[in-house]
């Protein structure tokens, strides 16, 4: 009598609970504050740039007036606005965005309930699928956080910057379809499911960095990755010492007119004044780093140390240059030595340098790394990681006035992963030093949260003080983090799952049941 396997219990059974839970949080938000509520912000910013696209021809989207939110992301996300145009107009509601009209917060509720309905289309519905699909045990694993990240809500939906799903969820395509080459390596359709899925990999990312620029802080280990399959050669016996082969210029050849295809395409209605789009992209005028952010450059330029009292700009850039490279350095070198390299987290790892040491870092550059951070980590190493993502973005949420949304966002969260992974336990269990850590600067956070409303600042020199500490020991969790990657982080696939010894355990155990069961039929 055949003996049924007990069905395993995966996040996918509860799904439709996620899906009713999702669909319910974000109507939170519908009338709480934004960036720029009383002022200016980045919801006139996207207001104008729908306007843009309702009223003027594209050839004047990235050269009017600039001194007023004037466009500066790249093509995908104009069109995306322009998108947002369309429905506006659909629904008969071009008169709210006039480009005259400067304020227009009558039409915030409507913008929001768009920006929430495209979000199920655009991020839910693609990172479903793909973590579905997926064969990787981390991945599946953390499907339910990627489906509930509260910042990532909080910035798009709250805060009024729509162009963070879009990425996220491209991000999440991307790394699919580069660990479906790497899971397929060595089966018997190798070649041809490598070319389709590095094709889909490069195109998804392409498209991430034509819809959001700050996705550049991915590129070097997706680049590497890349590289590294041009060189392999399926057949060994024809392998080569040369690092230039006909098989290696075909897989260039054909990644390259990918993605420069895409890119020409992206640019086709700016074809007249290319330059201008690349000056609004890339403005690099705006300063070492935005507000209170958690990386480096920020907490180095309080006092006593004043960089940029101190040193010219420069050299600033240089340094920053000089160690985002050094920070990526071990991530990239296993990505090109290793075949069997976890490739999520060293993806991860390098958008966590770039952040913690680039130029020009803002607060909401954290979302850059975390979809890859907790697609490719457990998940309390991961519900970790989202919540110093938030607490990185606090001083952000305080400007637009959500911080009680911040909180009990954060609470939400907290209960919903009690519901769906039986228990905090699992969020803050110690196992390794780096679990300490997140643990420790999560818990100070929540006392510095508690203790503002109620202690008096003791600096009043330092008005900031609060917030300054939150970043401070954000950027310790981060810096943490960063250093246990390089330092003490599992490198591939098969240290996650066994060693390589259990393995061939494994295998010699399955052929010797093999030999028995051959033995008892003979």
């Amino acid at each position: 009598m055949s003996q049924t396997r007990p069905k395993r219990k995966v996040p996918f059974e509860i799904t439709p609970k996620i899906f009713i839970f999702l669909a319910f949080v974000p109507l939170l938000l519908l009338s709480s504050t934004f960036s720029g509520h009383g002022g200016s912000g980045d919801f006139h910013a996207h207001k104008k740039w729908i306007s843009l696209t309702l009223n003027l021809p594209p050839t004047s989207w990235y050269s009017h007036e600039l001194e007023w939110w004037g466009l500066d992301y790249p093509p995908f996300s104009v069109y995306y606005h322009w998108v947002f145009g369309r429905l506006v107009a659909a629904l008969g509601q071009t008169d709210s965005f006039d480009l005259t009209d400067r304020t227009g917060v009558d039409t915030v509720p409507l913008l929001r309930l768009l920006i929430v309905a495209f979000n199920a289309l655009v991020y839910y519905l693609p990172v479903y699928y793909m973590i579905r699909s997926s064969h990787r045990p981390a991945s599946r694993g953390s499907l339910t956080l990627l489906m509930y990240m509260p910042i990532l809500m909080l910035v798009d939906v709250g805060h009024f910057q729509i162009s963070n799903y879009v990425p996220s969820a491209l991000t999440v395509i991307t790394l699919h379809y580069l660990n479906l080459e790497l899971d397929n390596r060595g089966g018997k359709h190798e070649n041809e499911i490598g070319v389709s899925s590095q094709l889909k990999a490069s195109s998804a990312f392409m498209a991430s960095v034509l819809f959001k620029q700050m996705q550049l802080y991915l590129s070097l280990p997706i680049f590497v990755h890349l590289l590294r399959w041009c060189t392999v050669e399926r057949d060994v016996k024809k392998s080569s010492k040369s690092f230039i082969t006909l098989n290696f210029l075909r897989k260039l050849a054909i990644l390259g007119v990918t993605v420069v295809g895409l890119t020409v395409v992206a640019l086709i209605p700016f074809r007249s004044d290319v330059s201008q789009v690349v000056r609004r992209v890339f403005p690099v005028g705006r300063g070492l780093y935005e507000s209170k952010v958690a990386n480096l450059w920020c907490m180095l330029d309080t006092r006593p140390f004043d960089i940029q009292r101190r040193l010219p700009p420069h050299i600033i850039k240089g340094l920053c240059g000089i160690t985002t490279l050094l920070g990526s350095a071990p991530f990239l070198a296993r990505i090109w030595r290793n075949k069997n390299v976890d490739l999520n987290a060293n993806v991860a790892g390098c958008g966590m340098a770039a952040f913690l040491f680039s130029y020009h870092a803002h607060e909401k550059s954290c979302l850059v790394f975390l979809p890859a951070f907790v697609s490719a980590f457990e998940e309390g190493m991961s519900g970790r990681m989202i919540l110093m993502c938030g607490m990185g973005c606090r001083f952000l949420l305080e400007l637009d006035g959500l911080v009680y949304e911040y909180l009990g966002m954060t609470v939400a969260f907290l209960a919903y992963f009690n519901h769906f992974y039986g228990g905090l336990g699992k969020l803050f269990k110690g196992e390794k030093w780096i679990d300490y850590l997140q643990t420790a600067v999560i818990s100070f956070s929540l006392l510095l949260e508690f203790a503002m409303p109620i202690v008096p600042n003791p600096v009043p020199q330092l008005p900031d003080l609060y917030e300054l500490a939150i970043a401070g020991n954000t950027f310790l969790g981060f810096f943490g983090t960063w250093a246990w990657m390089v330092m003490d982080m599992p490198t591939t696939k098969a240290t996650k799952a066994m060693t390589k010894k259990q393995a061939r355990g494994i295998r010699t155990s399955s052929r010797s049941r093999s030999r028995s069961r051959k033995s008892k039929k003979m």
